[in-house]
C-alpha cells in the first residue's frame, strides 16, 4: 500500500553539462522525467539578523525508488505535477522562466540524498529552495 503523504506527480528536470565541438563551448541539456507517488512539501523558515526577521520556504520532495537509478543533482529543478515545459537557453525558456512560471510549487533543489538501502519505503529526498 502507498503512504498516504505520498500522492503527489513531480517533474523533475535534471542537467547535464557538455562540451560542444563545433561551438567550443559549454552546453547544458535538460531532461524532464514525471513520477508518480511522490511527497511534495513545503515548510516555512524564520531568521534573525540583528534586529532583521526573514521567512523563506524551504521545500522537500521524496521520490519512489521503483528499481532503477534516476539522475538528480544539485541544480537540477522539480516541480509539483506532470508539467510539459522544455528548458532552453533561449528567452521564455530557461530555468528562471520555469520557475517563475510554477512558483511556489516548484524549487531547485540544492540536496539530493539516495535513500534507494532502506528496506520499506526506500526513496531519493530533495530539498531545495
Amino acid at each position: 500500500m502507498i503512504n498516504p503523504t505520498f500522492q503527489s506527480t513531480v517533474t523533475l528536470y535534471h542537467q547535464s553539462k557538455h562540451f560542444d565541438e563545433e561551438t567550443k563551448r559549454n552546453v547544458t541539456l535538460w531532461t524532464r522525467t514525471v513520477h508518480e507517488n511522490c511527497y511534495f512539501g513545503t515548510q516555512d523558515e524564520q531568521a534573525l539578523n540583528g534586529t532583521t526577521l526573514s521567512v523563506a520556504s524551504s521545500y522537500t520532495a521524496r521520490i519512489p525508488y521503483q528499481g532503477e537509478k534516476i539522475h538528480i543533482g544539485a541544480g537540477d529543478i522539480a516541480v509539483l505535477g506532470e508539467v510539459n515545459d522544455d528548458i532552453a537557453d533561449i528567452q521564455g525558456k530557461r530555468t528562471t522562466d520555469l520557475l517563475t512560471k510554477y512558483k511556489p510549487d516548484c524549487f531547485t533543489v540544492r540536496v539530493c540524498r539516495d535513500n534507494t538501502k532502506i528496506k520499506r519505503g526506500a526513496h531519493y529526498k530533495l530539498m531545495g529552495v
